[in-house]
């Protein structure tokens, strides 16, 4: 196997960590970015309304994080072996683009539910942050996103 292929797979393994955001305030973290509640200046009732949207993703995507994580141990202990099975790596990795999939279609939805719930200059600042990346922080590895792996 080379070597470009085994990089490649061990840094699937490393981008997809912990999930960003548990145990945080609304909009500080996950699929929403850091702090945005804040940085659009959420009423009490928007941020209410954004804790119910991140409660509710969560809980709908709990069982596809966990199987992520079994998928990516079955794959990392493939790895640590002295023979590599490509067919059986090659059908992890499918079955966890399958999950990914999956889960990039709950968070579309929350996004949607987002969306009707702001003003449109929110919807305006939160657009301009997408766009640029702006609000999500430090990568996984340490530096700027985008960066350090």
């Amino acid at each position: 196997m080379s070597a470009f292929i085994i990089t490649g797979l061990l840094g699937t393994l490393v981008a997809f960590g912990a999930p960003a955001g548990e145990g945080m305030p609304p909009g500080e973290g996950g699929f929403l970015g850091p702090g945005l509640c804040r940085r659009l200046e959420c009423t009490a009732v928007q941020e209410q309304q954004m804790t119910e949207i991140v409660a509710a993703h969560r809980a709908e995507v709990a069982t596809d994080r966990a199987e992520l994580q079994r998928l990516r141990a079955e794959m990392a202990a493939e790895l640590a072996g002295a023979e590599l099975d490509l067919e059986k790596l090659r059908r992890l990795q499918t079955q966890r683009s399958v999950v990914q999939a999956k889960m990039a279609q709950a968070r579309l939805q929350s996004m949607i539910e987002v969306h009707g719930m702001l003003t449109p200059a929110q919807r305006q600042t939160w657009a301009e942050d997408m766009a640029t990346g702006a609000g999500r922080g430090s990568g996984r590895r340490g530096g700027p996103r985008g960066e350090g792996g």
